[in-house]
This record gives structure tokens, C-alpha cells and sequence, in this order.
């Protein structure tokens, strides 16, 4: 009684300090609920629950805290937050935001446009609205305000955009997790279904920040060199051709060397992706882009060519773990499976 009454209140405490008061208080509020139930309403009256019940079930069984969420938490929640991490202080969502901005800053309203593929390029990576807001949101939000947009509606489009990141796969909130583990299915199929609701979302919110940019008559920031549009549609069109090479290469060339090789398959593809991503960050220094995300010094947009290569490497750990996700089917962690996605987000 001791012990699951003292870990109960430390646990509130816990909370108030990492994450602040209200969710403590919602956390109280039903915990008090709990041994008030029959001096409630009768309509939400019960006959209520002793101190000695409420704490073995809350802090000794697997109904409470140390329950289904702590465990996927623990789990491989914790595997995909440290590789995110891991990604942005490499520099991942620096590049992100680089990239959103070289491909739409001089659209009307460019930089808002800009925060919302950058959040959605960064939610790829970090399946949290909060690191979404604070990585992206720096930069975004000043370059906002300066083509026009008040500061509410800067705040809102990238509070918007970045909680959206947590909804676009394969790297989602821990609410994905559970449901898998609640519910039984597959990490895939949650992949799938949350495919389509986060490009309709991002869709929409880009959507409303052209009509708020029209309304207010705002233009983009300048570019260093305006290429035709057929210019364009050749390099969109080569950039699609390219990808869908690489991928057909990459699908059936694996796909050989299983068969070819056997169980030492895996150690010759280890091989082969450490020498890829040696030569895209050799292949990457050539385009080293110097674009300054401080809101004083961005007058214009950089040029899409250069700033997508200064990354390349950026997107090899993310092929990587999609890879295990969705073709090799491995598990993100759970204890059922002997094959673990998780050498992936170490490597």
C-alpha cells in the first residue's frame, strides 16, 4: 500500500514537471473519481472502489500503470523517438526545411507553404508534433511574419502543419503503437490507413494558406533563376522516371541476392548500404548549399537542384527502416517475433 501509494503520487508529480499541471490535474480529477463514486450524480455514480483495490489495481496489475502503454513505450516506441532524434541532430530537419523552401518559397505565400511540407518531411522522421513544432517552427515562423502573415495565423499554420507530421507515415505517434498493439494488426495496415488522411490533410492546410496568402495579396521571396515551364516538367518528369528505376532496382536486385546468397544475404546488403551511404555523403559535400534559415538574412530561395543533393544521405536511413517495415515485414519490437526492425534504427 506504501509502495503503490507513493509511486501514484510521484508519478503525478512526474507529470506535473515533464509535461505541466493540466494533465496532472485531468489525471487527479479521475483518480479522485475513482473513490468518490457514490456521492456523484446518479448519473455518473458508482459504488465506488477502496484505497487497498484502486492501488493494487492501478500499480500492481497490468490494467494500470505499468500496463499495455508503458510496455510499447518501452517497447519500440522508444526505438522510433531515438531515431528520429538521432536524424534531426544529424541534420535531417534542417535539410527538410531547406528542401520545402527551395521547391515552394517563391509560390504566393511561399514560406507557409514551405512549414507545411517541412513539417511533413519532418514528421517522416520524428512522429511528434511537439519536436515538429520546435525544429520547424524557429525558422518558419519569423519567415512568415516578414511576407505578411500575422503572427496568430504564422503560429496557427505551423501548430496545424505539425501536428499533422504526427500522422503521416512510417514514423506516427504512439496512438499507431497501440492500436496495433491493442487491437492485433499490423504495423502495415496502420501505414496504409493513415497514408491517405495525412496527404488530404497537408492537401487542405496548403489549400488554406494559398487562399489566406491571396487574400492578403502576398507574394513569394525571389529565386535566383526562374526556369521555364517546360523546364520544369522535364526536371519533375526525371526526378519520377529516376525514382521508380532505383526502386525496381532495389526491390528485384535484393530480392536476387536471397536467393543467391542465402542467410549470408544480410550481411552482404549491410555491406552494400554502408558503401551507399559513403558515396551519397562524398556525392552530397559537392553541393554543400548556403542557405541561412535566420529570418534576417533569407532575401531569396536557393535552387531546388543543389539543395535536394546536399542530403542525399539524410534519406537512406529512412529507405532503410521502410524497407523492414513494409517488404521484409520485420517487427518493430515486440516480444511474439524473433525478427526485430530495430538493427535498422540502431544502424
Amino acid at each position: 500500500m506504501i509502495v503503490a501509494a507513493g509511486g501514484m503520487i510521484l508519478l503525478l508529480e512526474a507529470t506535473r514537471r515533464a509535461l505541466g499541471p493540466p494533465l496532472m490535474v485531468v489525471a487527479g480529477v479521475f483518480l479522485l473519481y475513482t473513490f468518490a463514486g457514490p456521492y456523484m450524480p446518479d448519473v455518473i455514480a458508482h459504488k465506488g472502489a477502496s484505497l487497498n483495490k484502486a492501488m493494487s489495481h492501478l500499480w500492481l496489475t497490468t490494467e494500470g500503470v505499468f500496463g499495455v502503454a508503458v510496455g510499447v513505450s518501452t517497447s519500440f516506441v522508444f526505438l522510433f523517438v531515438l531515431f528520429g532524434a538521432l536524424l534531426e541532430r544529424a541534420g535531417a530537419g534542417a535539410y527538410f526545411i531547406k528542401v520545402a523552401f527551395s521547391l515552394l518559397g517563391h509560390m504566393r505565400g511561399g514560406p507557409a507553404k514551405a512549414a507545411v511540407v517541412a513539417s511533413g518531411l519532418s514528421g517522416l522522421v520524428s512522429g511528434s508534433s511537439i519536436a515538429n513544432v520546435v525544429t520547424t517552427g524557429t525558422f518558419t515562423i519569423p519567415l512568415m511574419k516578414r511576407v505578411g502573415f500575422p503572427a496568430t495565423k504564422a503560429g496557427a499554420v505551423e501548430v496545424a502543419a505539425s501536428t499533422n507530421g504526427q500522422l503521416t507515415p512510417p514514423i506516427m505517434g504512439a496512438a499507431a503503437f497501440l492500436m496495433v498493439e491493442y487491437v492485433g494488426i499490423s504495423y502495415v495496415e496502420v501505414i496504409k490507413a493513415a497514408l491517405l488522411p495525412a496527404l488530404i490533410s497537408y492537401v487542405a492546410l496548403v489549400y488554406i494558406v494559398h487562399l489566406e496568402a491571396c487574400k492578403a495579396g502576398m507574394t513569394g521571396l525571389p529565386r535566383r533563376h526562374n526556369p521555364t515551364v517546360l523546364q520544369s516538367l522535364f526536371s519533375f518528369m526525371t526526378v519520377i522516371v529516376g525514382l521508380i528505376v532505383l526502386s525496381a532496382v532495389v526491390y528485384y536486385g535484393i530480392g536476387w541476392t536471397k536467393d543467391l546468397f542465402g542467410t549470408a544475404a544480410t550481411v552482404i546488403i549491410g555491406i552494400a548500404v554502408l558503401v551507399a551511404y559513403i558515396a551519397l555523403v562524398r556525392y552530397s559535400s559537392k553541393y554543400q548549399d548556403d542557405m541561412d534559415l535566420t529570418a534576417d538574412t533569407l532575401d531569396e530561395v536557393p535552387e531546388p537542384g543543389p539543395t535536394v543533393r546536399s542530403g542525399l544521405y539524410f534519406l537512406l536511413p529512412i529507405v532503410v527502416l521502410v524497407w523492414c517495415l513494409t517488404v521484409e515485414r520485420f517487427s518493430r519490437g515486440s516480444r511474439r517475433s524473433g525478427h526485430r526492425c530495430s538493427w535498422s534504427l540502431s544502424w
